[in-house]
């Protein structure tokens, strides 16, 4: 068929996807989805549900079951959540999200931060909904917490367990620590790898989330009180989040 006259053209670009660092919603659930709020920072763990009293002695939960681990329970744990309408339907994000803490307030990857040479997995929630979470995340203060293994998450099962599963380092996927301070930022960086677009579009700089950092905010690690499981936040002068477009390479 001839192209009419004076036809309108259609450009197709792909949407951009976005990663949050999220809280949940309720300290009560043990994962997050599209209707959890941004968080404005994150905070030191407080490890307040991360021991169980056996005999005369206290264990250190660190099981697959977010519930009985001490990342998934703690009152202070986030999540990294991603938004990307291109690849709904993929069911996981495998290794193209990751984290790290800076001591600098900007996305570069410099020697002043905690940066390991780990990547994440994340869960798409529901079918085909282009949203995916992490499982918990902790920021912790020392090098002797720092260096705990820890269980990815990744229940035993999935496709991805013997790639990225079970009890992880620090120098592996889905390794779930890292180390900040007063004056500290996580950061996190999604690049897209399997885009499902439509007919015409193809994958650009513009296709790829655009970094984001937040405060860490250190404070006293007393439990928190009953009924207020989270401490009230600062002042919202004193909290910034900053947000930079990734280079292409």
């Amino acid at each position: 068929m001839a192209k009419q006259s004076g036809a309108p053209t259609v450009s197709l670009k792909p949407l951009r996807p976005t990663i949050e660092i999220v809280k949940p919603s309720s300290l009560t659930a043990f994962t997050v989805g599209s209707s959890d709020p941004v968080a404005t920072e994150t905070e030191i763990g407080l490890w307040d549900n991360a021991f169980e009293r056996r005999g005369a002695d206290y264990a250190l939960l660190n099981e697959a079951d977010e519930k009985r681990n001490l990342l998934g329970s703690d009152s202070r744990r986030f999540y990294i959540r991603v938004i990307d309408v291109n690849a709904s339907g993929l069911g996981v994000l495998e290794d193209n999200v990751e984290w790290w803490t800076s001591f600098e307030p900007n996305s570069a990857r410099t020697k002043s931060q905690d940066d390991p040479p780990s990547k994440l997995t994340l869960f798409e929630v529901g079918t085909k909904t282009g949203i995916f979470v992490s499982k918990a995340l902790m920021i912790v203060n020392d090098a002797v917490d720092r260096s705990l293994t820890t269980d990815s998450g990744v229940p035993k099962g999935h496709p991805l367990f013997d790639k990225h599963g079970g009890i992880r380092r620090n120098d592996q996927s889905n390794y779930r620590f890292r180390r900040g301070g007063m004056f500290s930022w996580v950061v996190a960086s999604y690049t897209p790898k399997n885009l499902n677009m439509p007919s015409g579009a193809r994958p650009s700089p513009g296709s790829r989330a655009a970094p984001s950092l937040f405060p860490c905010r250190f404070s006293s690690c007393a439990p928190p009180p009953a009924g207020n499981p989270a401490p009230p936040p600062p002042p919202s002068s004193t909290l910034k989040r900053y947000s930079q477009p990734i280079c292409a390479s």
